[in-house]
C-alpha cells in the first residue's frame, strides 16, 4: 500500500478514513481503496477487493497509477476529493519516462454524496439485512437514503433477542422514498425512540430498488 491519505472525517463522530493506493503486482498498477476506522488505530476493509476510485480505461490518464489527496471538500451535499492519475505504471515510474510531457500527472475530482462513501443495494427483488445489538442515544432515526422510481426504505427496531418493539415493527414503518441524506424514519404510532435509547436494540432494514449509504440516531 502507498501513500495513506488517512484523516479524521469532520462530519460523523469518530470515524477515521484511508484512501491508499494498491499496488497490484501482476498488473503493475495502483488505484484508490478506502478503509475505515473508530480510533484511528485499528482499520477495516468495507469492500475488500473494489477500488473506491477505478483505474480508467487503456491509454487514459488514470489508467497505469493513482494516488489520492489529502482532505476534502464539502459543497453543500456534496464531498469532493481530489486525485492525480497517470498513463505510467508501477515500474514505468522513471526518471526518463516521466520528463516527457505526454506523461504527466493530471489531477481530477471525485464527487460523494454526504457520508455516501459506500452503500447497501437492493434491485427489483426486496432485499434487507439486520444490524447486531447496538446503543443509541437520541429520539429520533435518520436515513441516508436513494430509491428508484418504485423503490422504498423501511426500518423496524427489535430488542437484542429479536423480538419486534411495539409501535416501531417493520410492517408500521412508513416508507421513506426518494434521494436523501436526511431522510427521518417515522412509524405509524410511535412519536419518539427516547424510551429505548441506552438500550440494547436492533435494527432491521427491508428495501426495494434502491441504496443506503448511512443512519444515524439525533437528538
Amino acid at each position: 500500500m502507498y501513500n495513506p491519505a488517512a484523516y479524521k472525517y469532520p462530519y460523523a463522530d469518530n470515524v477515521y478514513l484511508m484512501f491508499p493506493s494498491l499496488y497490484m503486482h501482476a498488473p503493475d498498477t495502483l488505484d484508490i481503496r478506502i478503509a475505515v476506522s473508530r480510533d484511528g488505530v485499528h482499520w477495516s476493509w468495507p469492500e475488500q477487493g473494489k477500488s473506491f476510485v477505478p483505474l480508467g480505461s487503456a491509454g487514459a490518464f488514470d489508467s497505469g497509477s493513482l494516488y489520492m489527496g489529502q482532505g476534502m471538500i464539502r459543497v453543500g451535499n456534496e464531498l469532493w476529493q481530489y486525485f492525480s492519475g497517470s498513463t505510467l505504471k508501477h515500474n514505468e515510474a522513471e526518471l526518463e519516462p516521466l520528463s516527457k510531457p505526454e506523461n504527466k500527472r493530471v489531477f481530477s475530482r471525485i464527487v460523494s454524496r454526504v457520508d455516501g462513501f459506500v452503500s447497501v443495494d437492493a434491485g427489483d427483488s426486496e432485499g434487507g439485512f439486520t444490524t447486531p445489538p447496538i446503543k443509541y442515544q437520541g429520539t429520533k432515526l435518520q436515513l441516508n437514503v436513494k430509491t428508484g422510481v418504485s423503490g422504498e426504505v423501511r426500518v423496524g427496531l427489535s430488542d437484542a433477542e429479536g423480538n419486534p418493539i411495539p409501535g416501531l415493527a417493520i410492517d408500521e414503518c412508513l416508507p421513506i422514498t426518494g434521494d436523501h441524506i436526511d431522510a427521518a424514519v417515522a412509524w405509524k404510532a410511535a412519536e419518539s425512540l427516547s424510551e429505548y435509547a441506552g438500550n440494547p436494540v436492533k435494527l432491521t432494514v427491508k428495501m426495494k430498488n434502491a441504496s443506503l449509504f448511512s443512519f444515524q440516531f439525533l437528538p
